[in-house]
């Protein structure tokens, strides 16, 4: 290498070390891809799919900007219930196949209006795959309100309107999509959650471009039939946030109706929630904003988790925070489940909101009151 070449090599690689010594970066910002599958309804005994985190899928996620926009994010994952298999974690995010079985070209929707109900439901959901459907009923308080489970479709065991809360299915991706229309009919639901972290390949994987082709046929005609429309969930990683920011824009720009704006966080530090969601409310000012994942929960790599009592402050602090942030308008602990299924999802069994039973345990007691 010549002298002047050489020496123009070292400036470049003193300035980049100088650079990234001014950018402070949370353990979790340098992010591993997983799969975080809480159901995979393509298992016939609709028993926990284990989870499996991509090792071959390692790598470092930029920090965004500091500005006023951009939230200061932490790593993120969730758990997801897709209409793809397992193996969908291998897939690519820019080929997304399945046709729509009917109705190619546009969607048919019955032009049924239904007013929004105007009465409030409490905060607190509960995102909720387990197997023990029935048990739900016991997590019903004042506070606790609304429930998903990564599905179109109902639970089949319990009607959990008849114990209170509000049923939300979710349009996990790309098949779901194409289902909707035979089966969120007026009535069947007032809120619709849709694609479940579309920039991660393990998870919907859809490029925003097609995101927004597919949310525009086959979501945003739901509006017609009273239902109020929730955006995707990205991970709160940069890279989700750059996500959901062009979504909004792009649909928004098609004239797509969105009544909320959603996320997923995952961190061991309460704090860092909320400053991710208090940056996360200033980027979309005026939006209702939906946290339907989170937990305490360290995706680094360093596998850096909190004891017991550590994730007993988490939630308290988080719940908090949460219940008293007018912008927000629900939030879903990533908990619902036993210790041995949070396990077998890749996430810390001391999350778990229940007992052996499936009664609240002294954590989800804290949590749903």
């Amino acid at each position: 290498m010549a002298p002047t070449k050489f020496i123009n090599f070292l400036a470049v690689v003193s300035f980049a070390v100088f650079y990234i010594s001014l950018t402070p970066l949370s353990a979790n910002a340098l992010a591993v891809e997983r799969v975080h599958v809480a159901r995979n309804p393509n298992y016939a005994h609709a028993g926990i799919a284990k989870k499996k985190r991509g090792e071959s899928a390692k790598r470092c996620k930029p920090r965004p900007s500091t500005s006023s926009h951009s939230p200061q994010p932490t790593y993120t994952p969730p758990p997801t219930t897709s209409h793809h298999s397992s193996s969908s974690s291998s897939s690519s995010s820019t080929t997304k196949p399945h046709p729509p079985p009917t109705s190619p070209t546009s969607t048919s929707y019955a032009s049924v209006a239904t007013p929004h109900t105007s009465s409030r439901t409490g905060k607190v959901g509960l995102a909720w795959s387990n197997n023990e459907q029935s048990a739900i009923c016991h997590f019903k308080t004042g506070q606790t309100g609304f429930t998903y489970n990564w599905k179109l479709t109902k639970y089949v065991d319990v009607d959990v309107s008849k114990c209170g809360f509000k049923f939300i299915p979710h349009v996990w991706g790309a098949d779901d999509a194409y289902k909707a229309p035979g089966i969120l009919v007026a009535g069947y639901a007032d809120i619709v959650f849709t694609f479940n972290e579309p920039e991660l390949s393990s998870q919907s994987s859809l490029g925003v471009d097609e995101a927004v082709s597919l949310f525009m046929q086959y979501v945003n005609p739901l509006q017609h039939l009273g239902y109020q429309i929730i955006s995707p969930a990205c991970t709160n990683s940069p890279t989700g946030f750059g996500w959901i920011q062009s979504f909004v824009k792009k649909c928004r720009q098609k004239g797509g109706k969105l009544d909320g704006i959603a996320t997923h966080f995952y961190d061991t530090s309460a704090q860092n929630l909320i400053n991710f969601m208090e940056n996360f409310i200033k980027a979309f000012p005026g939006d209702e904003i939906w946290l339907t994942e989170y937990a305490a929960q360290d995706y680094s790599g360093k596998n850096h988790q909190l004891d017991y009592n550590g994730i007993k402050g988490f939630i308290e602090e988080t719940t908090n925070y949460l219940k008293g942030k007018s912008e927000i308008r629900a939030y879903f602990y990533f908990g619902a489940m036993t210790p041995d299924e949070l396990a077998a999802n890749h996430v810390n069994g001391l999350n778990s909101l229940m007992t052996d039973s499936h009664t609240p345990n002294e954590l989800g007691n804290i949590y749903i009151n």
